[in-house]
């Protein structure tokens, strides 16, 4: 596995996922039960270990970039392959 892949931690990934869903950081951090603040540093932090911004910001809006939105794309799948890989673990 590469550096990167061992810096992600899932609450970014899972944090990046719910503000892309709802493009909104208040509505998302009450969604994850934490605060927006916490929600921002998870997000800021993941932008700085991939090295590329996911959302346009301003101070109303916010929007998916094209790298945000390949993310967004790739999550679902990510997140079901995971389940079940789980699952089988447990079955093993």
């Amino acid at each position: 596995m590469n550096a990167l892949f061992n810096s992600l931690k899932w609450n970014q990934l899972i944090a990046f996922e719910a503000v892309a869903r709802h493009l909104h950081f208040r509505k998302a951090a009450e969604e994850l039960g934490i605060a927006q603040p916490a929600l921002t540093r998870r997000i800021s932090d993941l932008e700085e270990i991939l090295g590329y911004p996911l959302f346009e910001r301003s101070t109303r809006t916010v929007s998916l970039l094209a790298q945000g939105q390949m993310l967004k794309d790739y999550l679902p799948k990510l997140f079901d392959d995971f389940d079940s890989a789980l699952a089988q673990a447990k079955s093993a």
